[in-house]
């Protein structure tokens, strides 16, 4: 089959040639290379006396090795009609024998680039970011250190680095370039770099972004249906989310992003025989997919096969596999449910992953430190020794050094009301306010602004405050649902209900948190922390509301939980058996 002349015209405008330019030996083997064409021909016509001498040759594209050459002669000009016909009968014997034999080379994306290594380079990072393997960011920085002008790898290198938890000014950097270049690109690629600017970088307008995918989609395009199930899943459409997956796996039964998103809208709407079923069919068409782990414990969570889940993070943990090591560390979150975060520490914090830095330098706090501090407040308490450590975040970071968008300030003024101090964390809420110049950047985090709001609110005992401010910080800032979790919203409202003494109404939110799925449930700062306190509190409220049944359910929940906890924690757990103990009698009474 011969390449038509439109396909060979739109790859040379993707190669940023004039679609006039004349198509020699070495520009026909880049163009069959980028198309994924297995070979051309080439040929010479020589003049020898009154006839002619006529040579073709069948190539290889991805090497260019010659895999059959034929010559034959004729007299004049009919004589040369007559040879180039026996050539294309030969050839055309010949070609499918040699070519069944060409090993069968993935095809280069195709991308707006005028550097064949750069597209090279482009392709194997679109091909590692689609079996989730975080490779991919080398190589689309390889990509467009071989063409600083080449918007798409920009634009990948952004979503890379958004997909394996890149800084986000450096994502912003990445797709800030994508968009300073996109003009150059043909329609398609340059509606996805545009979309990708506004979803994910500083464009910060996920509706304008929406709005693009919706158009691509409508017209057919798988890579887009993606994209746009990533925007509706941040807006809680989780159903229409997968579905977009679903589709997109018609063309690409092997498309790892899809199938990996798909399990993640199961989870989120609590399918968890759906995600067994999708995580079997990842086994039989993807056994290597680098995620597989990860999403089996998500599932093992949501299960409640904790114990099962604890063997598996310690499999995971002593893999010869970096990523599968990674993957135990984060799953060992397990440990923290049940009590025990010494041994969760010391399973995720490696002596040799310890940052030295010079005395007195400042550094922006690690997200496991943050995380671990968090868990420790949660768990154990506010006290001096943690207020003096959050104190020496808070210290330690270069705020006036740092861009912008990778600044701290929320995260660290909620740790700050939770470990109860709201007078600091004010103070470092007034200079988020005060230093915090870009309004775009201001407008997308509105909604986590109104969520530290509450927890300061919280701190300060301004429990109706909280709970205004708590359900603002579930609304993003374009009217939509902030973020993916339809959760966190309800645990929230429960605590402020609960510091105002309105006990039904925490319960109710308590209990509405229990059972409403999320994805990240198993994610240290989710229900590790939370799912024990929230079971000894509903047991405290039921059992005050006079409901023995429904506290001794809790109580019973808390223990299991934390039978085995840090010694810390045991006193808590003694208290829930003794309480459990009053409540069996009236249990026993019931007929």
């Amino acid at each position: 089959t011969l390449v038509p002349p439109t396909t060979i015209v739109a790859a040379m405008v993707r190669m940023q040639r004039p679609p006039t330019a004349r198509v020699d030996s070495t520009l026909a083997r880049e163009i069959a290379f980028r198309e994924g064409v297995k070979a051309f021909v080439d040929g010479e016509v020589t003049g020898v006396g009154d006839g002619y001498i006529v040579s073709i040759r069948l190539v290889r594209a991805d090497s260019g090795v010659e895999l059959a050459s034929f010559r034959e002669s004729g007299d004049g000009p009919r004589g040369l009609i007559d040879a180039a016909d026996r050539l294309a009968r030969a050839l055309r014997a010949k070609a499918g024998e040699s070519l069944r034999d060409v090993n069968a080379t993935p095809a280069l994306a195709r991308a707006t680039t005028g550097s064949l290594d750069a597209l090279q380079k482009y392709s194997e990072a679109a091909r590692a970011n689609s079996v989730t393997d975080r490779q991919a960011i080398d190589l689309a920085r390889e990509a467009v250190a071989f063409d600083s002008t080449f918007a798409s790898a920009w634009s990948l290198l952004g979503a890379v680095l958004s997909n394996y938890g890149g800084r986000a000014s450096a994502i912003d950097t990445a797709l800030t370039q994508a968009f300073r270049y996109r003009e150059r690109l043909p329609e398609r690629e340059r509606n996805l770099v545009f979309a990708r600017y506004h979803v994910l970088g500083p464009g910060r307008d996920r509706a304008k972004g929406a709005a693009v995918y919706e158009t691509m989609v409508a017209r057919g395009d798988t890579s887009s249906m993606i994209n746009l199930g990533e925007v509706l899943r941040s807006q809680r459409e989780y159903a229409r989310a997968e579905l977009l997956n679903v589709a997109a796996l018609a063309t690409g039964p092997r498309n790892a992003i899809a199938l990996g998103n798909i399990i993640d809208m199961q989870l989120d709407q609590g399918n968890l025989d759906g995600v067994a079923k999708t995580l079997e069919t990842i086994r039989g068409v993807l056994p290597d997919y680098p995620s597989q782990p990860l999403r089996n414990g998500w599932l093992l969570f949501a299960q409640g096969k904790f114990d099962v889940l604890r063997a598996v993070t310690d499999t995971l943990r002593t893999s010869t596999n970096e990523r599968n090591r990674d993957i135990g560390r984060r799953l060992s979150s397990v440990l923290t449910l049940n009590g025990r975060l010494r041994e969760f520490t010391a399973a995720v914090v490696s002596p040799t992953a310890v940052t030295t830095v010079a005395p007195g330098a400042k550094v922006a706090p690690p997200r496991l430190g943050y995380g671990i501090t968090s868990a420790e407040v949660a768990m154990l308490g506010p006290s001096p020794a943690l207020s003096a450590r959050i104190d020496s975040m808070v210290e330690s970071v270069p705020f006036s050094t740092l861009p912008m968008v990778d600044r701290p300030y929320l995260r660290l003024a909620t740790l700050l009301a939770l470990s109860g101090n709201p007078a600091k964390a004010r103070a470092l809420v007034a200079r988020y306010r005060a230093e915090v110049t870009d309004t775009s950047l201001r407008r997308a985090q509105e909604a986590d602004f109104h969520t530290t709001l509450g927890e300061v609110a919280l701190a300060d005992g301004k429990w109706q405050e909280a709970l205004a401010e708590f359900r603002r910080g579930d609304i993003g800032y374009d009217g939509e649902p902030a973020n993916e979790c339809a959760s966190c919203l309800a645990f929230n409202l429960a605590r402020a209900f609960d510091a105002g003494g309105q006990a039904d109404s925490a319960a109710v939110m308590f209990e509405r948190y229990l059972v409403t799925p999320f994805m990240l449930k198993s994610d240290l700062l989710m229900d590790p922390i939370r799912v024990p306190a929230i079971r000894e509190r509903l047991g405290q409220i039921y059992e005050a509301k006079g409901d023995a049944e429904k506290a001794a359910v809790h109580y019973r929940a808390f223990i299991e939980l934390w039978k085995n906890a840090d010694a810390p924690l045991q006193p808590r757990v003694a208290e829930a058996r003794r309480r459990l103990e009053r409540l069996t009698p009236v249990e026993r009474s019931r007929p």
